[in-house]
Protein backbone atom coordinates (compact mmCIF):
# COMPACT_ATOMS: atom_id res chain seq x y z
CA UNK A 1 0.00 0.00 0.00
CA UNK A 2 1.38 3.35 -1.18
CA UNK A 3 1.53 6.71 1.30
CA UNK A 4 -1.56 8.19 -0.75
CA UNK A 5 -3.47 5.09 0.08
CA UNK A 6 -2.50 5.02 3.86
CA UNK A 7 -3.33 8.26 4.19
CA UNK A 8 -6.54 8.35 2.33
CA UNK A 9 -7.74 5.07 4.30
CA UNK A 10 -7.29 6.93 7.63
CA UNK A 11 -8.47 9.83 6.62
CA UNK A 12 -11.83 8.07 5.58
CA UNK A 13 -11.89 6.23 9.44
CA UNK A 14 -11.22 9.58 11.14
CA UNK A 15 -13.78 11.45 9.13
CA UNK A 16 -16.12 8.86 10.08
CA UNK A 17 -15.64 8.78 13.59
CA UNK A 18 -15.48 12.69 13.99
CA UNK A 19 -19.21 12.86 11.92
CA UNK A 20 -20.48 10.44 14.73
CA UNK A 21 -19.48 14.07 16.95
CA UNK A 22 -20.22 16.46 14.76
CA UNK A 23 -24.00 16.56 16.50
CA UNK A 24 -22.36 17.89 19.81
CA UNK A 25 -21.13 21.01 18.07
CA UNK A 26 -25.28 22.22 18.23
CA UNK A 27 -25.29 21.41 22.38
CA UNK A 28 -24.92 24.46 23.97
CA UNK A 29 -21.58 25.12 25.67
CA UNK A 30 -21.24 23.61 29.23
CA UNK A 31 -18.92 22.18 31.52
CA UNK A 32 -20.63 18.42 30.69
CA UNK A 33 -20.99 19.24 26.41
CA UNK A 34 -17.17 20.58 26.45
CA UNK A 35 -16.33 17.46 28.42
CA UNK A 36 -17.85 15.06 26.26
CA UNK A 37 -16.74 17.01 23.31
CA UNK A 38 -13.04 16.36 25.10
CA UNK A 39 -13.35 12.95 25.29
CA UNK A 40 -15.15 12.15 22.00
CA UNK A 41 -11.75 13.94 19.91
CA UNK A 42 -9.26 12.52 22.60
CA UNK A 43 -11.41 8.88 21.29
CA UNK A 44 -10.73 9.95 17.62
CA UNK A 45 -7.44 11.01 17.73
CA UNK A 46 -6.21 7.20 19.64
CA UNK A 47 -8.30 5.60 16.89
CA UNK A 48 -5.93 7.79 13.98
CA UNK A 49 -2.65 7.30 15.94
CA UNK A 50 -3.49 3.11 16.08
CA UNK A 51 -4.69 3.23 12.63
CA UNK A 52 -1.26 4.56 11.63
CA UNK A 53 0.90 2.74 14.19
CA UNK A 54 -0.83 -1.06 12.84
CA UNK A 55 -0.31 0.33 9.12
CA UNK A 56 3.11 1.08 9.35
CA UNK A 57 4.18 -2.20 11.32
CA UNK A 58 2.26 -4.20 8.46
CA UNK A 59 3.66 -2.45 6.07
CA UNK A 60 7.07 -3.81 7.08
CA UNK A 61 6.06 -7.35 7.33
CA UNK A 62 7.30 -9.87 5.31
CA UNK A 63 5.44 -11.91 3.28
CA UNK A 64 7.98 -15.05 2.55
CA UNK A 65 6.92 -17.77 2.86
CA UNK A 66 10.83 -18.50 4.18
CA UNK A 67 12.80 -16.49 6.22
CA UNK A 68 16.55 -17.13 7.24
CA UNK A 69 17.55 -15.67 10.82
CA UNK A 70 21.34 -16.03 11.93
CA UNK A 71 21.65 -18.86 9.72
CA UNK A 72 18.83 -20.67 10.77
CA UNK A 73 15.86 -21.74 8.38
CA UNK A 74 12.47 -20.59 9.52
CA UNK A 75 9.00 -21.37 7.54
CA UNK A 76 5.79 -19.23 7.41
CA UNK A 77 3.22 -21.12 10.62
CA UNK A 78 0.69 -18.75 11.19
CA UNK A 79 -0.29 -15.60 11.69
CA UNK A 80 -0.30 -14.56 15.02
CA UNK A 81 -1.37 -11.07 17.10
CA UNK A 82 1.13 -8.82 19.52
CA UNK A 83 -0.41 -6.25 21.63
CA UNK A 84 1.66 -3.50 23.10
CA UNK A 85 0.93 -0.46 25.03
CA UNK A 86 1.82 2.69 23.26
CA UNK A 87 1.58 6.67 24.08
CA UNK A 88 -2.11 6.50 22.18
CA UNK A 89 -3.26 3.29 24.52
CA UNK A 90 -3.21 -0.16 23.82
CA UNK A 91 -3.51 -2.11 20.40
CA UNK A 92 -3.17 -5.54 18.93
CA UNK A 93 -2.33 -6.50 15.41
CA UNK A 94 -1.46 -9.59 13.60
CA UNK A 95 1.92 -10.42 12.37
CA UNK A 96 3.64 -13.39 10.71
CA UNK A 97 4.69 -16.17 12.84
CA UNK A 98 8.09 -18.83 11.63
CA UNK A 99 8.98 -21.71 12.99
CA UNK A 100 11.87 -23.57 12.32
CA UNK A 101 12.49 -27.73 11.49
CA UNK A 102 13.71 -28.05 15.39
CA UNK A 103 10.19 -26.29 16.92
CA UNK A 104 11.97 -22.38 17.58
CA UNK A 105 9.84 -19.81 16.70
CA UNK A 106 10.99 -16.29 14.96
CA UNK A 107 9.04 -13.23 14.14
CA UNK A 108 10.80 -11.09 11.57
CA UNK A 109 8.28 -8.01 12.29
CA UNK A 110 9.11 -8.14 16.07
CA UNK A 111 12.75 -8.42 15.75
CA UNK A 112 12.74 -5.56 13.21
CA UNK A 113 11.58 -3.45 15.75
CA UNK A 114 13.06 -4.80 18.96
CA UNK A 115 9.82 -6.21 20.03
CA UNK A 116 10.80 -9.94 20.54
CA UNK A 117 10.36 -11.35 24.12
CA UNK A 118 8.20 -8.57 24.76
Amino acid sequence: MNKEAIIAEILTKVKSDLQNYVGDFDQLLSLENAEIMTKNLVATAQIFCEEVMKIYLTEHETQENTVVHNGKKYFFKCPGEKGFLAIFGKTSFERRLYCSKDGEYFVPLDHAWGMEDQ
